[in-house]
């Protein structure tokens, strides 16, 4: 799935939603980071938002944090470290 960054997201859906997908509360997630498939992501720890719903997308915010990252959370850039993916949601 392809991510975007949060001036993507901006430019797609305006600014206040999102700020509102990367407010949602992130968590770390368990989710083992495959080499093959994400070398960009190697040794980082996901973190990630709870999704939103608008007009039909979800949207989800994830983060990849290093151990330093962790330990300084208030010094975290969240908006510009912001990987987010949209899917379409079907009824």
């Amino acid at each position: 799935m392809k991510s975007y960054t949060y001036q993507e997201i901006v430019e797609r859906f305006g600014e206040e939603i999102a700020d509102k997908a990367i407010s949602t509360g992130a968590e770390p997630t368990s989710r083992y980071i495959y080499p093959a498939f994400e070398p960009q992501h190697v040794g980082l720890k996901e973190w990630a938002e709870a999704p939103i719903e608008i007009n039909g997308y979800r949207i989800r915010a994830y983060y990849y944090l290093t151990e330093e990252d962790e330990q300084n959370l208030d010094f975290f850039d969240w908006e510009e470290k912001a990987e987010f993916e949209v899917e379409e949601i079907f009824w």
